[in-house]
C-alpha cells in the first residue's frame, strides 16, 4: 500500500474532514476510505481508471 502525504489549505482540509466524517461516521480509518474514494472518483473524472 503506497503512502502520500500533501498539504491543502486549512479551508480545504476541513471541508474534506467534514464531509468525510459525515459519509463516513466517523469510523475508524473514515479519512483514509474518503481520500480513496476522492482520487479513485478524479481518476474516473479524467478517463485514468
Amino acid at each position: 500500500m503506497g503512502r502520500m502525504t500533501v498539504k491543502v489549505d486549512d479551508k480545504v482540509e476541513a471541508k474534506f474532514r467534514s464531509a468525510a466524517a459525515e459519509k463516513f461516521k466517523s469510523r475508524k480509518g473514515y479519512l483514509k476510505a474518503a481520500m480513496a474514494e476522492a482520487v479513485n472518483n478524479w481518476l474516473e473524472e479524467k478517463g485514468r481508471k
